[in-house]
């Protein structure tokens, strides 16, 4: 049984391929996916196993004055998209692999 949270990962990635986008917002990204998932925060695991994996990274916004903060925006990995697209059409992602260019994104390494 695929686990939803892994599954819903893999929609955004691929769909972020298929755009051929270099950054989106969680916003948009609940557009993509909104027959999926009924709230906004059931991206967040989603978000995060993503990131996790080095396919994309949370941008920092600066927020002044009033009103809402801005929806996360999230930096797409170059090479992520160029792996997911060779792999689209041979084999399912594989985001149980290791993290696959940290160096693409200047990620730094996790903290063990």
């Amino acid at each position: 049984m695929v686990d939803p949270t892994i599954d819903l990962a893999r929609k955004i990635l691929d769909l972020v391929s298929a755009r051929r986008t270099t950054q989106f917002t969680k916003r948009e990204a609940f557009h993509w996916v909104r027959s999926c998932v009924q709230k906004v925060n059931e991206l967040d695991r989603p978000s995060e196993i993503l990131a996790n994996h080095g396919y994309i990274r949370e941008t920092s916004q600066d927020h002044r004055g009033l009103g809402r903060k801005p929806s996360p925006k999230y930096d797409v990995n170059p090479l992520g998209l160029a792996q997911n697209t060779r792999k689209a059409h041979s084999s399912p992602l594989d985001l149980d692999s290791a993290p696959f260019a940290q160096n693409a994104l200047e990620v730094p390494a996790p903290v063990r």
